[in-house]
């Protein structure tokens, strides 16, 4: 079970070379939530059997690509990737936002976020959980105090 060390664009890259599938990213991926996940406590739902269907839709279509045809797909075809569970609704999948409140809400539709990330060729395997009850997505940069993420 390999961790990731590269960013996506590598293992976007990778695929599209045909050095790696999707199907072996999204396996890595979930190997990696399996052995990780007890310990970290860090993904609320796992979506095995849809990134696993993602995965092999990607790998079948890349298989009927010419080569330069593949250099065209999707920027992060075939990478797999966590969304947060806090307003990344996808239909039918549950969506808790960390509230017990949500405990039984499955999304009638798919945020506009989500389908964003998808067009990019971005597929999902699970969502990370959200501890307590927010709000927001995104971090308020205007308000004191340091924020953890990156360009805010």
């Amino acid at each position: 079970m390999p961790l990731f060390k590269q960013d996506a664009t590598y293992y976007a890259q990778e695929v599209k070379a045909g050095r790696l599938t999707a199907s072996q990213l999204v396996d890595w991926a979930l190997e990696n939530i399996q052995a990780l996940n007890p310990t970290l406590k860090a993904v609320a739902h796992v979506q095995a059997e849809s990134a696993r269907a993602q995965a092999q839709a990607h790998d079948q279509l890349w298989r009927q690509l010419t080569e330069s045809e593949r250099q065209e797909l999707p920027t992060f075809f075939g990478v797999p990737i966590l969304l947060k569970d806090l307003g990344q609704l996808q239909a039918g999948e549950p969506s808790y936002a960390g509230a017990q409140l949500m405990a039984d809400y499955v999304a009638n539709q798919t945020s506009y976020f989500v389908e964003s990330i998808q067009a990019l060729g971005l597929s999902w395997s699970a969502g990370p959980m959200c501890r307590n009850l927010a709000l927001r997505i995104l971090a308020m940069p205007s308000l004191p105090g340091q924020s953890a993420i990156p360009g805010t």
